[in-house]
């Protein structure tokens, strides 16, 4: 794949009148290769031959080096690059933790977060660009937020289908309207491709809800605060967040889920996808 553009913190490399490059050959690209590093770590029991898995893990976040200079396609043939160019550069790519998003087709949606390391490239006392490094704070990328409501009015169930890249626990966020007083217990299931069964995750409870009042509940952070300040969460709420199980279910990567409720309630709920798209530069 080749890269000519980039995006970070909202602003294109190609604003700056840049490109990326390759110092050490005349392509006017970088090309890189999709994947990422995971350790296996196993385990033989004494007697036996065989190597049971027992978990995976990602030794290192996602880096990509990358090399920049002044596009060639400018009005003017002159590749020295000044020392006011220079320091808007420094200044733009020495922010922290911002949107890093790769300018190509099919890459609209999807973004890293995280730090560029930048060093100057010098040709007989000239700055003709930099030598970068990308380094996100995740092994793999993101997708843009997604969010969706569900009314449980008379049901009180209803499926919600997303997609992930990535199988386990989402710490989704949720926003839950009761529609009527009571004591609240929203559960959450996961479906089971192998028994192709609902299994019951998380059982949430909130009680002494009124009418009207919003549950907010923050995956990220583990927080659940209500509209109504009076409400004393503190004794009321059992503190089991819900959250959405990324299992395998089809090659679609169609995933299903269900929730039901005790109370009448609006529920909406966001959360960041992942993507299992990670690059390594290809010398």
């Amino acid at each position: 794949m080749n890269i000519l553009d980039f995006t970070f913190n909202g602003k294109k490399l190609s604003d700056f009148e840049c490109i990326c490059c390759n110092f050490d050959s005349s392509s006017g690209t970088v090309e890189v290769s999709s994947g990422a590093d995971v350790t296996l770590n196993q385990e033989k029991p004494s007697g036996s031959n065989k190597f049971n898995l027992y978990s995976t893990s990602y030794d290192e976040p996602f880096t990509l080096p990358l090399s920049i200079c002044l596009n060639p396609c400018r009005d003017h043939d002159n590749m020295e690059m000044s020392v006011e160019q220079a320091r808007k550069i420094q200044k733009w790519l020495s922010l922290r933790n911002k949107k890093f998003k790769i300018n190509i087709e099919g890459y609209e949606n999807i973004y890293w977060v995280g730090t560029f390391t930048c060093k100057q490239v010098m040709l007989n006392d000239i700055i003709i660009g930099f030598n970068l490094t990308f380094t996100a704070n995740t092994p793999y990328a993101l997708q843009e937020d997604k969010s969706f409501n569900i009314e449980l009015s008379d049901t009180l169930e209803s499926d919600i289908v997303f997609t992930s890249d990535v199988y386990g626990y989402i710490d989704a966020d949720y926003v839950i309207t009761v529609k009527e007083a009571g004591d609240l217990k929203f559960d959450t299931y996961y479906y089971d491709p192998d028994t192709k069964l609902y299994i019951l995750d998380r059982e949430f409870t909130v009680k002494n809800c009124i009418a009207d009042e919003k549950i907010y509940v923050k995956g990220d952070t583990q927080l659940v605060t209500s509209s109504r300040t009076a409400h004393e969460l503190g004794k009321d709420c059992n503190f089991i967040l819900p959250r959405i199980v990324n299992t395998y279910q089809s090659d679609d990567e169609e995933v299903r889920n269900k929730i039901k409720s005790s109370l009448k309630c609006n529920v909406q709920i966001t959360y960041n996808p992942t993507a299992m798209i990670g690059y390594g530069y290809k010398s």
